[in-house]
């Protein structure tokens, strides 16, 4: 919805955001995007100034970043400081950081996950994943901080028990053959494992929403997948 047809992508200097550029690098040109700059960032980094201006001068119409922490806050406010107008999309984080990091940059937008927009949630198994989620979640007292990492790990914990049920086993081939046929409608995602993709995620869609935050009220701007996806 953001109409981007050329993006600068910036990640971590870690597996993670490595992983993502190579994936970028790779399916980008299925999506039509072009990718003006695909550069790493060091996340102790207290001025990333010059490399959003090889963004800009690319001719980037977006950027969007896979990055944690704190240096998404250095990210927007060296934007709003070289008066950039371009939007500015954040990966996957916790709320407070992206909040702080929307204040700083009125063009940011995030891609929002279902336990982050819950209950705005079209999906009916998802939705359930998310409240069965955030009930536990609640009773420890929690409040969104955390509640990105804590899904993945609820979400294999899940995988888990289906498996252990699946094949009557707490270890060896008869467990490890099970995870490779599991499938689970996640808090975040689905997953559907094979033998041939341990990742759960190469026959899956897009699970995300993008949205803005407007103080700590998060607004989708272009909605979750009316369908179960995979």
């Amino acid at each position: 919805s953001l109409h981007a047809s050329t993006v600068g992508f910036i990640y971590s200097q870690t597996p993670y955001g490595q992983q993502a550029s190579q994936i970028a690098q790779q399916t980008a040109a299925q999506y039509g995007i072009k990718l003006a700059v695909n550069a790493g960032v060091d996340a102790t980094a207290t001025d990333v100034s010059p490399l959003l201006s090889r963004i800009r001068d690319a001719g980037a119409q977006a950027i969007l970043s896979i990055l944690t922490g704190p240096i998404q806050l250095v990210v927007a406010k060296n934007s709003a400081s070289l008066g950039l107008n371009m939007p500015l999309i954040m990966g996957a984080d916790d709320p407070g950081t992206l909040q702080s990091a929307s204040a700083s940059y009125a063009n940011s937008y995030l891609l929002a996950s279902a336990p982050q927009a819950y209950p705005d949630v079209p999906i009916a198994s998802r939705k359930a994943a998310v409240k069965a989620f955030r009930d536990q979640w609640a009773k420890q007292g929690q409040g969104l901080t955390g509640i990105v990492g804590a899904t993945e790990g609820w979400d294999e914990v899940q995988l888990l028990v289906a498996a252990v049920k699946a094949s009557h086993a707490t270890k060896g081939p008869a467990l490890r053959d099970a995870l490779e046929k599991a499938s689970l409608v996640g808090t975040t995602t689905d997953y559907h494992y094979s033998s041939g993709d341990h990742t759960g995620q190469q026959k899956v869609a897009n699970p995300f929403a993008i949205g803005q935050y407007h103080g700590s009220t998060l607004k989708l701007v272009a909605p979750f997948p009316t369908s179960p996806a995979g």
